[in-house]
């Protein structure tokens, strides 16, 4: 088993300081999650509990299915395809996709169907249509 320099050791306790998790400080580092928890019981800290690790492991887990989401949802897959995709449940799946509208600015979109309501949608866009049919621009609309 080859010797852990001082210098390594100092790297991987600054790491796992700001994650507090063998297996995420190993795979920052490429050394092996026993390696870290050698150091870290070298340096006299506590080990983390295992909530502790398993929560950041699951704070992680989540920010790599959002940004797996926000992937699918910039391709224009369908929420349900989403859903079934990465196995997300109907609440995280709408979840996902408001955090997805709001950053990309479209819950003015559902702001206004909810204004007009779903009777008058059809009328809402048989306008949008014929305006973008005479080839209108939104500047256009706003001069008197």
């Amino acid at each position: 088993m080859p010797k852990i320099t001082k210098e390594k050791c100092d790297k991987i306790w600054a790491i796992y300081q700001g994650n507090l998790s063998y297996t995420t400080t190993a795979k920052e580092l490429g050394v092996d999650r026993r390696t870290v928890k050698r150091c870290i019981e070298r340096k006299g800290a506590e080990p983390p509990r295992i909530e502790q690790e398993s929560a950041a492991h699951k704070e992680a887990s989540t920010r790599e299915t959002r940004a797996k989401a926000f992937r699918m949802f910039k391709q224009g897959k369908k929420l349900e395809d989403i859903a079934i995709a990465l196995k997300l449940d109907c609440k995280e799946a709408i979840a996902y996709q408001g955090e997805w509208l709001s950053i990309t600015n479209r819950q003015r979109i559902l702001d206004v169907y909810s204004e007009i309501g779903g009777e008058e949608l059809g009328k809402f866009l048989e306008l949008y249509r014929g305006l973008k049919a005479r080839g209108t621009n939104p500047e256009q609309l706003l001069r008197p």
